[in-house]
């Protein structure tokens, strides 16, 4: 006998098919050839053969006259099938079931993909079901920081929004996906995350608010997003972002708050700039030209090099006036003067150009020193800085050099570095400091 409906053969005590499940039809035979025919030919009746099963083959009992009923019971003629463990079959009928009821999606993608397993598929949600298409740019996010003008972008995969949109509908193979990260437990939007992570580690520099930036995609791992997920298609193109959200720069010209004066003679004239700004643009540095040949009437252009704006814009602040032009004006006019000794007092310094001329370039005695007072000393020291460029915090020691033709302070107190002094200068400060604590100064 077998099932009229999968053809799978049956045993005679069989009522529904081991294979399908069909109801077995037992009015019909399904297959006349298979129905013994007598031994030697004549008629006998079926229900009295019976079925050795050492040697397939048939006798009969007690032959009795007649015609052969084709129809008559077959309980013993058909050779007996082993029954089928019942119980394997209702185990995966339940699984089944349970899968269905867990969710469409994945049970579809468990039964369809050979390489999933129950607990692989079922660490995706239980309401995933086969997702058509996926737009990643709609999860581009770009985040502005720093100054205007100075302004930076970094690009990022939006995981929060990509989860909160389909963490509930994705079905992840995690079998495949730890295959791929290494991680042993991992979400969706990380995963995604993970094959995307390459286009995002450039970013741009040097943006202004109101400034339109492109992002474009570089290296999408398309297939290993749709091999180890639900995800049948992604789509992705190009994205434009507008710049906003940088802090305003703050706005400083540097030349408001500085004094320029001229000194020496007509034809020897030099520049004297005095910055009084307030910090950050204490140390600001001007450029201008300082020959000694300066007379009344030139025009002399001081300026602020891009170089140094540029230091100053990383500090959030953008100088607007970068050049300017002065005259020179009050210079002396150079007359023929005869010398006249005069002699000095032990109280009064020699207001000369220098005390010490040549203490930059020879070794100076003490007995070179013996002739001056402490406020002389005091001067002959100093000096020795003014000479290499260097300012003073005491306004008498400022204002004494200003009048000094040869004097160009531009180095602050606290970035002058006394590395720049020579053997001779600084040996002559060590003689000179020495002297002044022997006279108790």
């Amino acid at each position: 006998m077998f099932c009229v409906k999968c053809g799978y053969k049956l045993s005679p005590e069989d009522v529904f098919c081991n294979n399908c499940g069909a109801k077995r039809e037992t009015d019909t035979v399904k297959n006349q050839s298979n129905v013994a025919t007598p031994q030697g030919g004549g008629n006998y009746n079926i229900n009295s053969a019976f079925f050795n099963g050492g040697n397939n083959t048939y006798t009969q009992n007690s032959p009795v006259a007649g015609n052969y009923n084709p129809y008559a019971s077959t309980q013993n003629f058909y050779p007996q099938q082993k029954p089928k463990n019942k119980g394997v079959v209702i185990a995966v009928i339940v699984t089944v079931l349970v899968l269905l009821a867990a969710g469409g999606g994945a049970a579809a993608y468990f039964l369809l993909n050979k390489d999933a397993d129950i607990k692989d598929v079922l660490s995706g949600s239980d309401k995933a079901s086969v997702i058509d298409e996926v737009d990643l740019n709609e999860f581009v996010k770009a985040e502005f920081s720093g100054k205007d003008t100075e302004g930076e972008a970094k690009f990022s995969f939006d995981k929060v929004a990509f989860d909160k949109e389909y963490g509930e509908k994705i079905t992840l193979n995690a079998k495949k996906a730890r295959a791929i990260t290494g991680e042993k437990d991992i979400k969706a939007a990380d995963f995604i995350a993970y094959t995307l992570e390459n286009n995002f580690e450039e970013g741009m520099t040097g943006l202004s608010n109101g400034d339109e930036i492109r992002f474009s995609w570089k290296d999408v791992s398309k297939v290993d997003i749709v091999n180890c997920t639900n995800i049948k298609n992604v789509v992705y193109s190009d994205v434009d972002f507008k710049v906003s959200g940088l802090d305003k720069l703050e706005e400083k010209d540097p030349f408001e708050n500085i004094d320029v004066s001229f000194q020496g003679t007509e034809g020897t004239g030099k520049v004297l700039i005095t910055n009084n700004n307030k910090s950050p643009l204490t140390d600001i540095k001007f450029d201008f030209s300082n020959d000694g040949t300066l007379k009344n009437g030139d025009v002399v252009k001081i300026s602020i090099s891009s170089k140094e704006c540029e230091k100053y814009l990383k500090k959030g602040i953008k100088i607007i006036e970068t050049e300017k032009d002065y005259t020179v004006s009050g210079l002396k006019e150079k007359v023929q003067e005869t010398v006249t000794e005069v002699p000095v007092e032990e109280s009064q310094p020699k207001y000369t150009e220098y005390i010490l001329p040549e203490s930059n370039s020879r070794y100076i005695s003490k007995s070179e020193l013996a002739g001056f007072n402490e406020q002389q000393l005091r001067i002959a020291r100093n000096e020795i800085y003014a000479r290499r460029g260097r300012r003073f915090n005491d306004a008498s020691l400022q204002t004494y050099f200003n009048t000094c033709s040869w004097y160009n302070g531009t180095i602050s107190p606290e970035n002058f570095n006394e590395d720049v002094f020579n053997q001779y200068e600084r040996s002559n400060l060590d003689l000179i400091t020495e002297y002044e604590s022997e006279r108790g100064y």
